[in-house]
């Protein structure tokens, strides 16, 4: 009798299994993927959905860019962004928030350009001094070589 039940309750658990991981699979078979790539003349470009880059100094988050649409180019080293929004944090409790219709990103180096209906919210006077502090540091650190 124990047999039996132990039987029916594998048999059991075997089927919910099955049917899950098919289910699961046929979910995955039918989601289109957010990535698309584009052959032109001078290349490829690559066009990604809900596009997120984010950015660490020493282990701590400095900022998080994302955006609607993103089309890299590899030649011009340049991504191409749609609907941006850009999360700057300053320290653990302060956050400036940078939006725009597009913008471009550098690959090389970062620097973002925002176009289109910019808006920028942050508390100014921590903002302001937090800033100047980086742009201190880092004035100093270019100055002397390291």
């Amino acid at each position: 009798m124990n047999n039996k039940i132990r039987k029916l309750l594998f048999v059991s658990i075997l089927a919910l299994v099955f049917s899950f991981g098919a289910n699961y699979y046929s979910s995955m078979e039918n989601a289109p993927l957010p990535i698309s790539i584009e052959k032109t003349e001078k290349g490829i470009d690559v066009q990604i959905q809900n596009f997120k880059v984010e950015n660490e100094i020493n282990g701590r988050k400095d900022w998080i860019l994302k955006a609607e649409k993103a089309t890299i180019n590899n030649e011009q080293q340049v991504v191409k962004l749609k609907d941006v929004n850009v999360t700057y944090y300053l320290d653990a409790d302060h956050t400036s928030h940078i939006s725009a219709e597009k913008g471009r990103m550098n690959q090389e180096t970062n620097d973002i350009y925002l176009e289109g209906d910019v808006r920028f919210t942050a508390e100014v006077g921590g903002f302001v001094q937090e800033y100047m502090d980086r742009k201190r540091s880092t004035t100093q650190v270019s100055a002397n070589g390291s």
